[in-house]
């Protein structure tokens, strides 16, 4: 379960609804949980060490729309409170 959940919350991250989650509920247990997870070393293995770069370049280009693009940023996450 472990492993299912945790890509799961590793899409949210990339994509930045992790953090939108984040700032408008109380997930505190559910983002340390996140963080222990990505601490084992077999995520490491299988998720960190097999990063591809497209997909790194994908999860750069999607920050930078959330940042410069406000517009957008809006229309995916709604108004910035």
């Amino acid at each position: 379960a472990d492993i299912t959940i945790g890509c799961m919350l590793e899409r949210l991250s990339e994509t930045g609804w992790l953090d939108w989650f984040a700032a408008h509920a109380d997930i505190e247990e559910t983002l340390a949980y996140f963080e222990r997870i990505k601490a084992r070393p077999a995520w490491k293995a299988a998720i960190t060490d097999q990063a591809h770069p497209i997909v790194e370049q994908a999860k750069r280009d999607l920050r930078t729309i959330r940042i410069e693009d406000k517009a957008l940023a809006e229309k995916i996450y709604g108004p910035v409170t």
